[in-house]
């Protein structure tokens, strides 16, 4: 239910502006974002000293860069570099609608001009109809890491469990070990025998890709 008909609030209420559409989790990261730089510079100086649009567009663009490159956290401000660009935003947006913005944009480009890419794009999409995956970060850890014999990424300190899917020596099923890395190699140190009986243990180097042999415990 998202009303009540007898309550008369509710009517008004939903003709205002719906603050409850807002995350409430992004904001406080918006607010510790801030209030990094309320501590730095002091809190809404950005109100009396005014910006430059361009400063703020170059940081959300550095911040959203870095972000769409791999790199998650500012080292700075330990935040999410999308926390960090929402920030900038933020202040931007807050210095417009209170004139307090020096617009030092360039020259207007050509009215259309989007459109006209996108034209283009359409254009490459029906010359190659076929779609090829993108290479994600995902894909490149399947193919530089070693998996084992599910496809699962084995990681250090994985245990492995020797579990041959069609060959492989019996009495060995069932042995486990533990992985382990060096000068980033990757292999596994395991037992031949069951650990009390005193054997020494065995290193087996694990490939990138697939390790049939294996399966992680």
């Amino acid at each position: 239910m998202t009303t009540k008909p007898t309550n008369p609030k509710d009517k008004m209420g939903i003709k205002k502006v719906p603050l409850s559409t807002v995350p409430e989790p992004v904001i406080a990261e918006v607010g510790l974002a801030l209030f990094e730089g309320a501590r730095k510079y002091g809190r809404h100086n950005y109100r009396v000293s005014g910006i430059l649009a361009s400063v703020y567009y170059d940081a959300l663009r550095r911040h959203i860069g870095a972000w769409w490159e791999g790199e998650d956290i500012d080292r700075d401000s330990q935040l999410s570099h999308v926390t960090k660009a929402i920030s900038s935003l933020v202040v931007l947006r807050d210095a417009m609608m209170n004139d307090m913005w020096v617009d030092d944009r360039p020259p207007k480009s050509k009215a259309g001009w989007v459109d006209d890419m996108n034209k283009k794009a359409v254009e490459i999409i029906e010359k190659y109809p076929d779609v090829v995956e993108p290479f994600t970060e995902d894909l490149a850890e399947k193919e530089y890491l070693p998996q084992d014999r599910m496809g699962d990424i084995i990681h250090e300190g994985d245990i492995l469990e020797y579990d041959p899917s069609k060959e492989g020596l019996a009495e060995f099923v069932g042995r486990r070990g533990v992985v382990m890395v060096e000068d980033g190699i990757y292999f596994l140190r395991w037992w031949s025998k069951p650990e009390h009986s005193g054997s020494a243990p065995m290193d087996s180097e694990l490939t990138n890709g697939v390790n049939q042999l294996w399966r992680l415990v």
